[in-house]
């Protein structure tokens, strides 16, 4: 099993954001050596709640990503077995990059 797969809650005590602070925060992960499937669950500072999904492979291309205000693609690689890489786009622009290590 990979080990991104599982239910992620965010703390924000252990993360900084250039964004505002979400009341809550939970992904959903599964993924395989090859895939990426994300769902994301959020509830923003005001109480507006935001539900995201994406599925996409390790190859680097652009793949949908449906319910973000944030992203419209995401391409993502995966680096190692504790790293994967991502880079969203919005309206064709380039957003931040992320590398994300193994979760704990």
């Amino acid at each position: 099993m990979s080990p991104f797969t599982g239910t992620w809650q965010f703390r924000a005590n252990l993360s900084e954001l250039s964004a505002e602070t979400p009341r809550s925060w939970t992904q959903q992960i599964a993924a395989t050596s090859d895939e990426l499937n994300v769902r994301e669950e959020i509830v923003r500072s005001d109480g507006s709640p935001i539900v995201s999904t994406a599925r996409a492979m390790f190859d680097g291309h652009e793949y949908p990503v449906s319910g973000s205000s944030a992203a419209g693609t995401m391409a993502y690689t995966r680096v190692d077995i504790h790293r994967i890489s991502g880079t969203g786009r919005k309206n064709a622009q380039h957003l931040a990059k992320k590398d994300r290590n193994r979760r704990s």
